[in-house]
């Protein structure tokens, strides 16, 4: 690929002119399907609670944490 700032032949995988360091033009594929972009994240419904309405006193008294060993 000819460089198109200093007219370098440059090898066709090259991103940038080995001579000049000017990215080369992009090639792209004429067989290559095209993208359709980035995944979209799924949409995540509301929780059925909230941390800040929790309190001590709805923890089960059988329940002991590790912190509390």
């Amino acid at each position: 690929m000819k460089c198109t700032r200093c007219g370098f032949e440059n090898p066709d995988y090259l991103e940038y002119c080995e001579n000049c360091s000017a990215q080369l033009p992009k090639k792209g594929d004429p067989t290559a399907r095209p993208s359709w972009g980035f995944v979209k994240a799924p949409t995540w419904g509301e929780p059925d609670f909230s941390a800040d309405s929790v309190s001590e006193d709805d923890v089960p008294e059988d329940f002991v944490s590790d912190s509390e060993t």
